[in-house]
């Protein structure tokens, strides 16, 4: 019985994935914000600027925990994607 909840656990969020709309957000990491047109419109300008603010404010306490020594290597290595991805977004909003 515990094998069967195991397995609907893992299947429910592919089969809520699959049931949604298509989009066009990044298959390998879906809650990234899909890179900008050469225009943005002040409605999305607005969700990227909050998404490029939140991205900051984890990786400075990334980065605080980082230097107290209190990350382990996968912490260390979501703080590296947390960088690129705070860059690519800082990127994205300078067009």
């Amino acid at each position: 019985m515990m094998k069967f909840f195991a397995i609907a656990a893992v299947l429910l969020p592919i089969e809520a994935a699959l049931a949604q709309e298509p989009s066009d957000r990044s298959v390998i990491a879906p809650f990234r914000f899909p890179p900008p047109a050469e225009h943005i419109d002040p409605s999305e300008r607005g969700k990227a600027e909050l998404y490029r603010d939140k991205l900051r404010d984890s990786l400075n306490r990334r980065e605080q925990l980082d230097r107290r020594g209190k990350l382990d290597t996968q912490d260390r290595r979501e703080l590296l994607d947390l960088r690129h991805e705070t860059r690519r977004m800082e990127r994205a909003l300078e067009r």
